[in-house]
């Protein structure tokens, strides 16, 4: 054949061709990819099209994220639907969100909303609850009335059983509860009251939980209003309530933060009568009497908070000078805190006491046991909400750690849980903590170390929620890390 004639004929055959079809969902497109980096540029260009002035184009963008959370399948996937969701509903990171489609935000809220009322997946309900923090975060969003429909679904959820969502669910609403424009007057008291009335509420872990949102959401206040004065008063009364030693002992740090950020300022009378409270407050640990066996065996069925206290405080003082005692002290604990129906407060208050042990013990293999120790009580409570309490005290050890060696076992235990088959809310946990300690570990070889434990996280065997996660978190280092080499690391990771 003519070689002109046969380009024509190839020109005519791409031209009659069927275009390649639009990606149905955010799922399609990531077949083909191997870079969690090439797969953010593909919704990066999905966030474009929410922020488009065609409102045609926000449309369809919102009814692909609708189909794409219709064909969620695997734990975690939400996420990708969800915080673009979230970015078009509070206008974050558009050029001008006055601009935005307002029914296409409407739309897209709606979505987010029933998911977090869906009463299913608890990894992708907490998404959804965050997504609703970040609206709430935006004073414009009261002008539309959907602050109202966001604190309808929030504060029934903060009034549930489960712990971990009624956190997430509290978070959201200490930004709605100190939002000083008087648009948001009605829906900031009923935040306000939300939060007040799990301060009084008789699961300590819930008590726990209320008192670290309520301070976390007056730190950022900065306007008096009076569903910000409802939420100082309550939390005065919280304190005064309190009869735990370590819930003593952390709020009182919390609390010390509160009143030196505002010292002066427009809540001085709030200051200076949370104050007064602080130092009325006298709980305190009265070591149990008996032998530290007798003390082991007891706490195990002991659910009221005053004796476990007075029960770890004599293990405590019991192994602090006993090394040989010590190791089989913090298993029978590590027991303890294994039993399927142990109480969240319970598990709070064992945990607190391993972390006091392997601290003061200064021993590598105390610290070890120690870390070992929240890494099974997060396997064993992995289907439950309480599996957010060792993780906690994980985080709190790696970063009380003084000694780099220590970090290193830890850190590799804390990836390879994360690339394990764990439910991802608590991935992302763990994710965060590596992320922690590359920004902020004790030495700068145990921040690359972390680094490298996070970016390992990256790659394509691991699953696309927890790759997204770990480059997410990738991203801010490659800003804001302190350290020169992790910066460049993160920047130039692949």
């Amino acid at each position: 054949m003519n070689p002109v004639r046969a380009l024509v004929l190839l020109i005519l055959l791409a031209a009659l061709a069927p275009a390649p079809a639009a990606a149905e969902t955010l799922f399609e497109p990531r077949a083909g990819m191997e870079s969690i980096k090439a797969y953010q540029g593909f919704l990066d260009q999905t966030r474009a099209k929410m922020f488009s002035s065609d409102d045609d184009a926000a449309e369809d963008a919102v009814e692909m994220l609708d189909d794409t959370l219709d064909a969620v399948k695997d734990d975690g996937d939400a996420i990708f639907a969800l915080v673009l969701l979230g970015d078009l509903v509070s206008g974050e990171g558009a050029p001008d969100p006055d601009d935005l489609d307002e029914d296409s935000q409407e739309d897209a809220l709606k979505l987010i909303l029933d998911i977090a009322k869906s009463g299913k997946n608890p990894s992708h309900r907490e998404l959804a609850l965050e997504q609703l923090g970040r609206v709430l975060a935006a004073p414009r969003l009261s002008e539309m009335d959907w602050a109202a429909d966001s604190v309808d679904v929030l504060v029934k959820i903060a009034d549930g059983d489960d712990l971990m969502l009624m956190h997430a669910a509290l978070a959201a609403l200490g930004h709605a509860a100190i939002q000083g424009d008087d648009d948001w007057e009605d829906e900031a008291e009923r935040a306000a009251e939300a939060i007040g009335d799990r301060l009084e509420d008789s699961d300590p872990e819930a008590r726990r939980i209320a008192l670290s949102v309520a301070i976390r959401a007056l730190s950022l206040a900065q306007e008096s209003t009076d569903a910000a004065e409802d939420l100082w008063d309550a939390l005065e009364d919280a304190i005064g309530d309190i009869d735990s030693f370590a819930l003593a002992e952390e709020t009182k740090l919390r609390a010390t933060a509160l009143l030196a950020k505002h010292q002066g300022g427009v809540f001085q009378d709030e200051v200076d009568a949370l104050r007064g409270k602080l130092k009325e407050l006298k709980a305190a640990r009265k070591p149990a009497s008996g032998s530290l066996e007798t003390s082991l065996k007891d706490l195990r069925s002991e659910t009221n908070p005053a004796d476990i206290d007075a029960y770890l405080a004599k293990i405590e003082r019991s192994v602090k000078d006993n090394p040989a005692v010590r190791l089989a002290a913090m298993s029978t604990l590590v027991s303890i805190g294994a039993e399927p129906a142990v109480p969240a407060h319970k598990l709070r208050s064992l945990t607190e006491s391993l972390f006091t042990i392997a601290i003061e013990s200064k021993s590598p293999m105390v610290y070890h046991r120690a870390a070992a120790g929240f890494t099974e009580l997060t396997g064993v409570h992995r289907a439950t909400d309480r599996a957010a309490v060792p993780l906690t005290a994980l985080a709190r050890l790696l970063a009380a750690a003084d000694q780099p060696a220590l970090l290193a076992p830890s850190l590799q235990e804390a990836r390879a849980l994360a690339a394990g088959n764990l439910p991802f809310w608590i991935r992302r946990r763990l994710v965060a903590t590596l992320f922690l300690q590359a920004g902020d570990a004790i030495d700068p070889a145990a921040r690359m170390f972390a680094f490298q434990q996070l970016a390992a996280l990256g790659g394509p065997e691991l699953p696309w929620p927890v790759r997204y996660e770990a480059y997410a978190r990738i991203r801010q280092l490659a800003r804001l890390a302190k350290q020169a080499d992790v910066k460049d690391a993160a920047a130039q990771w692949n």
